[in-house]
């Protein structure tokens, strides 16, 4: 049966119903990238994929911590910082839009979004959104730099509204890019975080799924790496085709000593598996702070991939505990 659907998928992928690419955008061009075989094993998948999710919300609810007491100048802090790195990162964001502006021919609207955005937006568009974004955030990081504390938490509503139609525009040409994906997640919660701002237990809280999206993308990477490569993930040969597709003089090096291709790649699947623990052991958050900024600054070194500027390092600060801790007196 499996076997039937991914045949009929792969000779005809327009068939696939309109509300299948909008849980998961691109889908028709995986089915043709993997294969009939490979993507039945995916389909076959399905199911220990909604098993893992069913266990991590187990042990999610049931490693509750607490109770923390971050106070309000930490809390503050911490919101001056979530305002304030998306802010500087809209510069970039901006030009790869006008970059994708020479591919107008190929954009795809996601389809939710196609009612809203049935094309690239119009440049003036997205400097409308932008100024918003920077308005809505310049009044936020003045508030805090006057030691307000009475925040508006609907002047943040725009920074994440803006942030989403910028991505659907970004994300409309067949492909998911996750560059700025835990950053998007991050403008959600800014709004709920204000509003809790003076409130040390549910802020707490929000400032603890704020965590959870940042290793829960590593994760669920890891878990891909797995369900996908399994044992493979790790095979000498594996490390000298990355080491193909993206050359550099340092993985030319590595290849010449197979063992070490194969460690590289366990430590960084092990590091993304790990990181579950931080929502039951606060401390393990200092872990995954450095980690997270070796596994990107080694991917860049190593492969090439993303940069010492990629929004995810700045991201991954939100990682450590002491956001959840008052200031020592």
């Amino acid at each position: 049966m499996i076997q039937g659907i991914a045949s009929q998928y792969l000779e005809n992928p327009e068939t696939i119903p309109s509300w299948v690419e909008s849980v998961y955008p691109g889908l028709a061009i995986k089915f043709q990238k993997m294969g009939k075989e490979t993507f039945a094993d995916f389909l076959s998948q399905l199911k220990w994929r909604w098993l893992a999710m069913a266990a991590l919300g187990a042990y999610m609810f049931s490693a509750q911590q607490g109770p923390y007491q971050p106070d309000t100048k930490r809390a503050g802090m911490l919101i001056g910082l979530l305002t304030l790195i998306p802010l500087l990162y809209l510069p970039d964001f901006y030009n790869e839009l006008s970059l994708r502006s020479e591919w107008r021919l190929f954009y795809q609207p996601i389809h939710f979004w196609g009612l809203i955005l049935p094309s690239l937006p119009a440049r003036w568009m997205v400097i409308l959104l932008i100024s918003i974004n920077v308005v809505c955030s310049t009044l936020i990081l003045w508030a805090l730099f006057k030691g307000q504390l009475n925040l508006n938490w609907l002047k943040a509503l725009p920074i994440p509204i803006s942030w989403m139609v910028l991505l659907a525009a970004f994300f409309g040409f067949s492909k998911i890019d996750h560059t700025y994906a835990t950053m998007y997640l991050g403008t959600c919660l800014l709004p709920i975080l204000i509003y809790s701002y003076g409130q040390p237990e549910r802020f707490a809280f929000v400032v603890r799924i704020l965590q959870a999206c940042i290793w829960g993308s590593y994760f669920f990477a890891a878990l891909e790496k797995v369900f996908l490569s399994g044992a493979n993930w790790i095979n000498p040969i594996h490390f000298q085709q990355l080491a193909y597709l993206h050359p550099t003089e340092i993985n030319q090096w590595i290849i010449s000593y197979p063992g070490l291709g194969s460690m590289i790649l366990v430590g960084g699947i092990l590091f993304q598996l790990l990181t579950i623990l931080q929502w039951r052991f606060a401390f393990w958050g200092n872990i995954n702070l450095v980690g997270a900024v070796l596994f990107h600054l080694g991917n860049w070194l190593i492969f090439n991939i993303g940069g010492w500027q990629t929004p995810w390092l700045p991201m991954v600060l939100f990682l450590w505990p002491g956001w959840l801790r008052p200031f020592r007196k």
